[in-house]
């Protein structure tokens, strides 16, 4: 008797040791080098409805016809006030998922099939390559597989063949199924398979009526109270997110039971960022094994009921998606990753089940997820959603107070995960074209300074846009290209306003200096003080007085006493929107420009220098009359004085 014990303590021992070591490296497939890989736009939406009030999250889910339910997003904030932000932190919560649902697998194999099984599929969660994916971006998709799955486990274990509810694990059940759901409304396709498995159940066990009805009766109540729960957002938003569906790019894609099998092949094997032409080996070689091991143990085990659940709780959801791509094409497998949860307890069974000969597929399938990791450890998106050269700038650049314009609310969650805590105010830019002038120049009003971020889109193409007005009514202080993303600084170069320091300004009367080619600068003003990281801002008017003025471009430079640039400003006025040669005789052009002046720049005075230079030689343009610098090829506009750091 004390030896039975002895051995079965050294096993639990050796189990617990090994599943320990499953969940170490669960958990370091998913937290290596997390933040590495670029936010992409899906992973933006999350953070911005993130950081919004309820009643927000209700408005611009409404507003962005956006298709998901918002109880991750609020877990999600509940994550992010305690660990703060970052895309580490936005990531971290399905990871914890992911580890969290390898160890539920152990819990519901071994409970059903045994310690053997329970650890069998818990490697295989551990390892699955389209699991450590998932596990490793900011989305929902190991939040529901956890919930989804626990709401099953407590159903099946502590509700359905219990002689009296137990409130625990009912409440459990409830909650985790609502969370579930409340996440992506895919769920409801494990809801149906989970009541298709019951009555499968009953009809094969051949069960009496009174118990028929007391199984099912309970089954109804748990689903019942978990969908009562998310009932009030499905109301509010159901039109909305069903719009939004159909505005997707896979509407209208022929749905074929043949595409749609390889989608789901790879997307519950291997994953990928993009959706291949072909249906990869790897995910051919993985499949096969998982279906392979699952039928075993299908086999193995099938006289037990809870079995056919299992296959039921993954056939069901696989079967109903299909039906669900007929009516509504946005469909993809990730929707579907729940389904691995039963399969791979049945290939765990399947493997524990074989021990004579289970060493050379269980060898098999860790060389093949081994093989298919670079894939799931790499980039989740193309590079072109990468927002981190955009965060850097507004990291070394945004002062308090800034404004920040941005045409997607995912522009702003990537953002505020890539440069937190930055004290600026974010807007977004769907503005009304009757109402774009006063929009703009309240935000300049309030704000002082105003970023926007262009995204495939440039500024000088699109009359009538936010970055037409910005560049033809004020001044750019810094532009930052990383295609195809585009941020621009812009303030109000009008001396007097309230954000700006008076300049100092130039004789408006007569003509402050003429250049050879027929162009005259009437006057100038410029700021007279600024700090490191500040702007220095300038109006300048010009007068044609020639016929025939050659393409000239303005240049303006900052330099110390020793005739070191430390910034400039090179182009036509308005930032090449308009041109001295399409300009007729007479005409008047002002010019708006901004010098930024660097970070560090030692405080002292500078000169403000200007000139003009031929587009296509670079020849400088002499300064005829009207300045002491006549007969140069620049004038002094006057002295900046850089002070202290504020």
């Amino acid at each position: 008797m004390a030896t039975a014990r002895s051995a079965r303590q050294r096993h639990e021992r050796l189990a617990l040791a090994l599943l320990t070591l499953i969940l170490l490296l669960a958990a370091a497939l998913r937290l290596v080098a997390l933040a590495r890989a670029p936010l992409w736009w899906d992973e933006g939406n999350n953070a911005y409805f993130a950081h919004a009030s309820l009643p927000d999250l209700l408005t611009m889910s409404r507003a962005t016809l956006d298709t998901d339910p918002p109880a991750h997003r609020l877990a999600l904030k509940a994550w992010l006030w305690l660990l703060g932000d970052g895309a580490l932190q936005l990531r971290a919560l399905s990871a914890l998922c992911g580890v969290l649902s390898v160890w539920l697998l152990y819990a519901w194999g071994r409970w059903l099939y045994g310690r053997p099984a329970g650890l069998a599929a818990a490697a295989l969660a551990a390892i699955w390559p389209a699991l450590v994916y998932h596990g490793r971006e900011g989305k929902p998709y190991t939040w529901v597989l956890l919930l989804a799955g626990l709401s099953a486990y407590l159903w099946q274990r502590h509700v359905d063949g219990a002689p009296r509810v137990r409130w625990g694990p009912w409440l459990g059940a409830v909650l985790a199924g609502a969370l579930a759901l409340g996440a992506h409304y895919y769920v409801a396709l494990w809801i149906a398979a989970q009541g298709l498995g019951l009555l499968v159940t009953l009809l094969l066990t051949r069960a009496p009526w009174r118990e028929t009805r007391r199984r099912l009766g309970r089954w109804l109540a748990v689903q019942v109270a978990a969908v009562a729960l998310v009932t009030p957002w499905v109301a509010l938003t159901w039109h909305a997110a069903l719009t939004g569906a159909a505005g997707l790019p896979e509407v209208g894609v022929p749905a074929s039971l043949r595409s749609y099998g390889a989608s789901l092949l790879t997307g519950l094997t291997v994953a990928s960022a993009d959706a291949p032409q072909e249906t990869p080996p790897l995910a051919l070689v993985l499949g096969a094994l998982l279906l392979v091991m699952a039928g075993i143990g299908l086999w193995r085990h099938r006289r037990q009921t809870a079995t056919w659940q299992l296959l039921l709780l993954a056939l069901v959801p696989l079967a109903l998606g299909f039906v669900a791509r007929l009516l509504v094409p946005f469909s993809h497998a990730r929707f579907l990753l729940y389904t691995l949860a039963p399969l791979m307890i049945l290939a765990g069974a399947g493997l524990a089940q074989s021990r004579r000969w289970a060493l050379a597929p269980a060898l098999a399938l860790t060389v093949a997820a081994s093989l298919a990791m670079p894939g799931a450890l790499g980039p989740l998106r193309a590079s072109e959603d990468d927002l981190r050269p955009i965060a850097a700038a507004l990291a070394e650049h945004a002062q308090p107070g800034d404004g920040v314009v941005v045409g997607y609310v995912w522009q702003e969650g990537i953002l505020r995960m890539r440069a937190p805590d930055l004290p600026v105010h974010y807007h977004l830019g769907w503005f009304d074209e009757g109402d774009l002038e006063l929009t703009l120049v309240t935000l300049l009003r309030d704000h002082g300074r105003l970023w926007l971020l262009d995204y495939h889109q440039g500024r000088r193409d699109h009359e009538g846009t936010a970055a037409w007005w910005l560049e033809t009514h004020t001044a750019r202080i810094l532009d930052v290209e990383a295609p195809p993303y585009d941020l621009a600084l812009y303030s109000d170069p009008q001396p007097g306003s309230q954000w700006r320091e008076p300049g100092v300004a130039m004789p408006a009367s007569g003509p402050r200096a003429r250049f050879e080619g027929g162009l005259t600068l009437v006057s100038a003003s410029a700021s007279r003080r600024a700090a490191p990281g500040d702007e220095v801002l300038l109006t300048l008017n010009w007068v044609l007085t020639g016929d025939d003025v050659p393409p000239w471009v303005v240049f303006v430079h900052l330099v110390d006493e020793t005739g070191r640039l430390w910034a400039q400003s090179d182009g036509p006025p308005e930032a090449w929107l308009h041109s001295f040669a399409d300009a007729s005789p007479g005409e008047a052009l002002q010019d708006e420009r901004a010098l930024l002046v660097p970070a560090d720049a030692p405080p002292g005075p500078y000169r403000l220098l200007l000139g003009l230079y031929h587009r296509d030689s670079g020849q400088r343009s002499l300064v005829l009359s009207g300045a002491p610098e006549a007969g140069g090829d620049h004038l002094v506009l006057g002295l900046v004085t850089v002070g202290l750091p504020h």
